[in-house]
């Protein structure tokens, strides 16, 4: 999740993707797990966001159905954020984020705040 290719002279942790399983405590546009379930159930991907929640087969998203689930202020904070173009950024996301919202609840739910505190 740090971000494409291992490059040697990286620390673990500061890729590209480094702290979006985090909830965002001074970043509210980016919405947290909670925003980004709501965001696609609102676009209409409720249905593949709860399998990867739930346990079982991971249904995949393509990455102009991730862009309308995401917005396009989340989608711009994100591109800013890792300097990545649209593209690259959206293809590389479907790829990695069913699996970081799979690691995320690990029990088949979404954890309760205060199993969040940790994060």
């Amino acid at each position: 999740m740090d971000g494409p290719g291992g490059s040697p002279d990286r620390a673990p942790g500061a890729g590209p993707y480094a702290h979006l399983d985090r909830e965002p405590r001074d970043r509210p546009d980016l919405g947290g797990l909670d925003g980004l379930i709501e965001g696609f159930r609102r676009g209409g991907l409720g249905d593949v966001i709860e399998s990867w929640i739930g346990h079982g087969q991971n249904r995949p998203v393509q990455p102009n159905q991730l862009a309308d689930a995401l917005g396009p202020d989340t989608l711009g904070t994100l591109e800013r954020a890792t300097g990545m173009n649209r593209d690259t950024l959206l293809t590389q996301l479907a790829q990695v984020l069913p699996e970081v919202i799979n690691g995320l609840t690990p029990q088949g739910r979404v954890p309760g705040e205060g199993e969040r505190r940790g994060w």
